[in-house]
């Protein structure tokens, strides 16, 4: 009996074992070293038991979907045992004062391994703290764990959020006496490969002490101490130490971590512990580099046990609290989402099975990479642009291919908070399905996806629409990708019947388009643009959304929560850009089917798209949620080009209003190829009298057939496209490149001085100071000094005063941080653009001689 069917999605957090009554499982180890239970069939009676308590079956996510956060500091001799900002010993301390049992992960003897233990003396607190990089053994925990509670004992359970899952799971029933403490988890790395590390940098020496999170070499960051018994230590950065390379890059993490279903919010536990990472570039003062705790707040019960140790007031230096996109926006993301593995991870493990040393198997390891990166819009608001992302890799992915979708860049879109937002809703959506890669802060880092991949794909959806794409750039035409490597434009649209865009930005569209190995566009007379308007011969295929299959949309369906269902049968009308005849055209096709009507709005609504309704409608609705919608309406009424798709993919009769300010010529191309073209009208008037539209039932076994056509005929070209070998490229392009070159460096010019002119307008704004901001702040202090020789009268007004310089002086040091960091990204994009055609045109003049 398997107790999953696909094991790899097991966390090994042994709450099965600890369930069964008969001592039918038992934890074995696998090759990797991780723990999976073995179900002995001569005992087991299929009670199921082992089934109901596992996480990764019965998991619930009932917690805050938007927590608060706090940053904070425990005093100097607390952090100095502490991995970061010592905010476990604060919550254990106050616990230990109620009497209470902490439960933790602690080392073996030998510090080979590790498991959870139980105490409840402070004494003991030490084998608790500091980071543990393996996974930590449970054996017979959740056991004790429930015996303490129903005695009545307090118990604070401490591990990764898979665990606190499982604690739950197990016990059934929540308990006031329990806290819950779930770690900012970067992933579990394999005690194997840990000991193998060991039989290479210290063969046959007995271990006195490890620290994984050492602040003695270079403050608080991410080093290895490891103290031997004969008197001898090692202590490297992480950059140097090939452990915490092979921890930090998912080389040796157990496969489940790579899908983890926790990596998200609502958080398992209580409270959310970690480090807090880059906290400096939110606030300076909450960084000396001693560590400093991230708190999320997930609960009402942990918000009352946080508080309470608050009030104790004992060792904490510092706390604060932080917008949650502040904290987790970048280096902290694994709070929200999972870390995938590193396409090298099993070459790593079989290469250690083959007998190799750890550093041989971590160099075989690296040569792996992902088969595919992808750029598209992911992270837009926009559920068509999310979904069609997710189906352009699952298809990809149900292929064989091993895929990454590549993250925005800093740099692009950097107003756009929302993009960016850990709890947006695509962010939400496909940090559950997607490999994401990290962040690139700019074009120059932007040139280390080179490491990942030998081949990209940029596609699908209007990424070649440049009013639409615009402050995109470049992107989408991958000229950072080198060009010994494979470029491929999947199902790519301009979103129009021509080509927008300034002259010199058609120049560059022909130019990189030009060094693609192969081009698909999504629509028919994309494909006469791409001919004569660039001289690129393109190919028509199906958008991703019909390339993917249909049950990963139903399995998005099964998560859907819907809060108040459909009573009866209705009509779903989702419509993008409302107007008052195509509400009355929604209103008027419900009424002919005598069914109700559900309206869903379009993500993000903008401007003045609310005021244009005038009819109940549903907003801002998860994607799956969205899915479960289009699945079960017994007709569909849309402006949306994608709405368009999802009505044949669920096999709806539905009305299509082509969306002109979107792109209507699309709505025809993909209709005509399915021949459902008489269900799209230019205006909700031109379907007076077409009776058609609701006596007529649409022949989707027809329309079926045509869709799996193209579909193999997309498949195809695609995987010829990736199979083919790398065509070189031609380097004759001087036009280009001389105006790339002049336009560069005018704009970068311009930009420069503009900026300069706004700074220099900001600094004379403020009466009397002429050196901002350190003359500023020191004025600042001296009027701090004649208020407070005040008499006492004035106290209020002066507290006033002192908050309204200090509001100032922060906006100011902001302002001119922002405006450094705007030069800085342009001074990188600049010498990137200045650098790649001078270095083209070295290598033709070698040539040439």
């Amino acid at each position: 009996m398997k107790i999953l069917e696909n094991m790899d999605l097991c966390y090994g957090c042994g709450a099965c074992a600890n369930a069964c009554r008969l001592d039918a499982i038992t934890m074995e180890k696998a090759s990797d070293g991780f723990l999976y239970p073995v179900v002995d069939e001569t005992k087991c009676v299929h009670c199921n038991a082992c089934k109901n308590v596992c996480p990764a079956l019965q998991a619930k996510f009932d917690n805050d979907k938007k927590p608060e956060v706090f940053a904070v500091m425990a005093d100097d001799s607390i952090r100095e045992k502490s991995a970061s900002g010592g905010m476990f010993t604060l919550l254990a301390d106050y616990a230990l004062e109620k009497n209470a049992y902490i439960c933790g992960s602690a080392f073996n003897d030998d510090f080979r391994g590790a498991h959870h233990i139980m105490i409840n003396n402070r004494d003991d607190l030490d084998k608790l703290r500091r980071s543990k990089y393996m996974q930590s053994e449970n054996a017979d925990i959740y056991v004790s764990i429930k015996e303490k509670l129903d005695a009545g004992e307090f118990v604070m359970f401490t591990g990764t959020p898979c665990q606190c899952a499982a604690v739950k799971t197990f016990l059934k029933k929540p308990y006031e006496n329990l806290l819950l403490v779930d770690l900012i988890c970067h992933g579990t790395p394999s005690a194997l490969a840990w000991n193998k590390f060991l039989e290479e940098t210290a063969p046959n020496k007995e271990i006195k002490d490890v620290n994984f999170r050492y602040k003695g070499l270079k403050g608080w960051s991410v080093t290895t101490h490891i103290e031997f018994e004969d008197g001898t230590e090692y202590t490297k950065h992480s950059k140097e130490d090939l452990f915490e390379q092979a921890a930090t890059k998912n080389f040796i993490s157990r496969k489940s971590c790579g899908s983890c279903q926790f990596a998200r919010v609502p958080r398992q536990a209580d409270l959310t512990i970690g480090d807090f990472w880059d906290i400096h570039k939110y606030k300076k003062s909450l960084d000396d580099r001693k560590g400093t705790s991230a708190v999320i707040i997930n609960n009402e019960k942990g918000k009352r046990f946080f508080e309470e140790v608050l009030k104790r007031n004992n060792g904490i230096l510092k706390q604060e609290a932080v917008p949650f996109y502040s904290a987790f926006a970048r280096r902290n993301s694994n709070v929200y989402r999972f870390p995938p593995a590193h396409p090298g991870r099993d070459t790593f493990f079989k290469s250690l099975a083959a007998g190799k040393k750890f550093s041989a198997a971590l160099t075989d390891a690296k040569k792996i990479r992902y088969d595919i990166m992808l750029f598209g819009i992911w992270y837009g608001g926009n559920y068509g642009s999310v979904l069609t992302n997710f189906a352009l890799y699952k298809f990809l992915e149900d292929e064989g291919y091993n895929c990454i979708f590549a993250d925005i860049p800093d740099h692009l879109w950097s107003d756009s908070i929302y993009n960016r937002d850990p709890l947006s809703m695509p962010r939400q959506f496909c940090m559950k399905h997607f490999n994401l890669s990290f962040k690139y802060k700019n074009r120059t880092d932007l040139k280390k996806v080179n490491e990942l991949a030998d081949a990209f794909i940029v596609g699908s959806d209007q990424l070649w629409n440049y009013p639409l794409c615009r402050s995109a750039d470049t992107l989408f035409y991958l000229d950072f990708v080198d060009d010994d490597k494979k470029k491929i434009a999947y199902g790519t649209s301009f979103g129009h019947n021509e080509i927008k865009g300034t002259a010199e930005e058609k120049r560059f569209s022909g130019f990189y388009l030009n060094r693609f190995d192969a081009v698909s566009v999504r629509e028919d007379y994309a494909v006469d643009l791409c001919k004569k308007g660039f001289g690129v011969n393109a190919v028509q295929v199906l958008d991703p959304v019909f390339m993917c299959d249909k049950s990963h949309y139903e399995k998005c369906i099964a998560e859907a929560e819907i809060v108040d269902p459909p009573q009866d049968k209705f009509v779903l009308a989702y419509i993008l850009d409302p107007t008052p005849a195509k509400i009355k055209a929604a209103e008027d096709t419900a009424k002919r089917m005598n069914m109700e009507l559900i309206c869903v709005a379009n993500a993000r609504m903008k401007g003045n798209m609310e005021a244009n309704w005038t009819i109940p409608k549903l907003d801002d609705l998860p994607i799956e949620t969205w899915l479960w919608y289009f699945k079960n309406a017994e007709m569909v009424f849309t402006d949306s080009f994608h709405g368009t798709c999802f009505s044949i993919i669920f096999e709806k009769p539905f009305i299509s209003i082509a969306n002109k300010g979107r792109g209507s010529d699309r709505f025809y191309s993909l209709t005509e190829i399915f021949g459902l073209a008489n269900r799209v009208f230019n205006a909700p008037a031109d379907i007076e009298g077409k009776d058609y539209l609701f006596t007529d039932a649409i022949d989707y076994n027809d329309v079926n057939d045509r869709i799996a056509k193209e579909r193999a005929r997309s498949l195809k070209w695609v995987k010829d496209a990736l199979d083919a070998p790398k065509h070189p490229m031609a380097f004759s392009a001087y036009d280009v490149t001389d105006r790339h070159i002049d336009s560069t460096v005018k704009q970068f010019n311009q930009k420069i001085e503009g900026l300069q002119k706004q700074l220099d307008a900001l600094t004379k704004s403020y009466t009397g100071i002429s050196t901002a901001p350190n003359q500023f702040m020191s004025e600042i202090d001296l009027l701090k000094k004649k208020i407070e020789e005040q008499n006492s009268a004035q106290q209020l007004l002066n507290i006033e005063l002192i908050q309204q310089l200090e509001m100032q002086s922060n906006k100011f040091e902001k302002t001119v941080e922002h405006y450094k960091k705007r030069i800085s990204d342009m001074e990188n994009s600049f010498s990137w653009k200045i650098t790649k055609p001078l270095r083209w045109l070295k290598k033709l003049f070698k040539r040439k001689k």
